[in-house]
C-alpha cells in the first residue's frame, strides 16, 4: 500500500488520538475525575490482589505439601486451599492482636510471597494447565461441546457479574460489613450491633485481607475461583478414581453440568458469601481420603 493511500486510514488515527486528548485535557482542567481510568484501575487492582493472594497461598500449599502428598494431580488441587487457610490463619493472628497491616504492607507481603515461592508457583501452575488440558483434549462429540460452551458460559456471565459492585443484602450486613468494621477498628472485635462479627470465619478474615488490598468485589473473585476450583475438583476426582478414566472428560462435564446448572450454586460464584468456598474444601477431603485408602503410601 501506497503512503497515498495510507492517509485515510492516517488521518481517523490521529482524529481519534486528538478525541482522546482533548478528553484527557478537558477532565485535568475542569477537575472532573476521571471515572474511566479509575474503573479500569480499580478492576486491575481487584483482579490482580485477588490473583496474587490466590498464587501465592497456592505456592506455600505446595511447598507445604511436598513431602506429604506424592499424586501431582491432589497436590495441585491441595496447594491453594491448604495455603489460603495458611494465609487466613496469619491473618486472623494479627487481627486478634490488633496488628492489621497497613495496605502497602500487605502488598509488599504478599509481593514478597509470590516472589520466594516462585518455582512452586510454577510447578502449580504446570500441572493446573495438564488438568485444564485434560477437560478440552482429545475428539469430543457434538453433545460434549456444548456442555463445554454452557458451562464456559455460564463461568463467563459469574464473572462479569463478581466484578460488578456487590449489592445482595447479606454481603453488604454481614460478609463485607464485618471485615470493613474489622479494618476500621484496627483489629477483629465484637460489635454489640451484629453478634456475629464475633465468629469470623477463615473465608471472612480473607476477605478481610482483599479489603485491605483492593476493593469489595475482591470477595466475589475469591468466591468465582472456588467455583473455577470446584471445576477442577470435579476433573480430578473423575481423571484419578474413575472406572473408566477413557470416560473422565465425558464424565466430568456431566458432572459439572449438574453441579453448575443448579442456580444456587451458580448465583454463589457470583457474591460475597462464605458457602461456595466449602465445596472444594469437602471435595478436597473426600479426595485425600480416596487417595489414602486407594494407596496408604500416597
Amino acid at each position: 500500500m501506497t503512503p497515498s493511500k495510507k492517509l485515510p486510514e492516517i488521518l481517523v488515527l490521529v482524529w481519534l488520538l486528538a478525541l482522546l486528548l482533548s478528553f484527557l485535557v478537558y477532565q485535568l482542567s475542569s477537575n472532573v475525575p476521571l471515572t474511566a481510568l479509575q474503573a479500569v484501575f480499580s478492576l486491575t487492582r481487584n483482579i490482580t490482589a485477588t490473583v496474587f493472594t490466590i498464587t501465592a497461598a497456592a505456592g506455600l500449599g505446595m511447598w507445604v505439601s511436598k513431602k506429604h502428598l506424592q499424586n501431582s494431580s491432589l497436590r495441585m488441587f491441595s496447594a491453594p486451599l491448604l495455603g489460603l487457610i495458611a494465609l487466613s490463619t496469619c491473618l486472623l493472628i494479627f487481627g486478634l492482636l490488633h496488628l492489621l497491616p497497613p495496605s502497602w504492607l500487605l502488598w509488599l507481603i504478599l509481593i514478597t510471597l509470590n516472589i520466594f515461592f516462585y518455582r512452586p508457583i510454577k510447578n502449580w501452575l504446570t500441572l493446573l494447565k495438564k488438568q485444564i488440558l485434560v477437560l478440552f483434549s482429545g475428539k469430543a462429540s457434538f453433545w460434549l461441546r456444548i456442555l463445554q460452551a454452557g458451562i464456559l458460559l455460564l463461568f463467563l456471565m459469574a464473572l462479569l457479574i463478581a466484578l460488578a459492585p456487590p449489592t445482595q443484602w447479606d454481603s453488604l450486613m454481614y460478609h463485607l460489613s464485618a471485615r470493613r468494621f474489622y479494618i476500621d477498628q484496627g483489629g477483629i472485635v465484637t460489635s454489640f450491633d451484629n453478634y456475629r462479627y464475633s465468629n469470623p470465619s477463615f473465608i471472612i478474615v480473607l476477605f478481610m485481607g482483599l479489603q485491605i488490598l483492593a476493593g469489595p468485589e475482591t470477595a466475589a473473585l475469591l468466591m468465582w475461583f472456588f467455583g473455577f476450583w470446584l471445576l477442577i475438583g470435579i476433573s480430578v476426582f473423575f481423571t484419578q478414581f474413575s472406572a473408566k478414566p477413557e470416560h473422565s472428560q465425558k464424565q466430568t462435564w456431566i458432572a459439572a453440568t449438574l453441579i453448575f446448572s443448579a442456580n444456587g450454586i451458580w448465583l454463589s460464584m457470583t457474591r460475597a458469601y462464605s458457602d461456595m468456598a466449602l465445596i472444594p474444601y469437602f471435595l478436597g477431603a473426600v479426595l485425600l481420603l480416596l487417595s489414602w485408602l486407594k494407596s496408604p503410601s500416597n
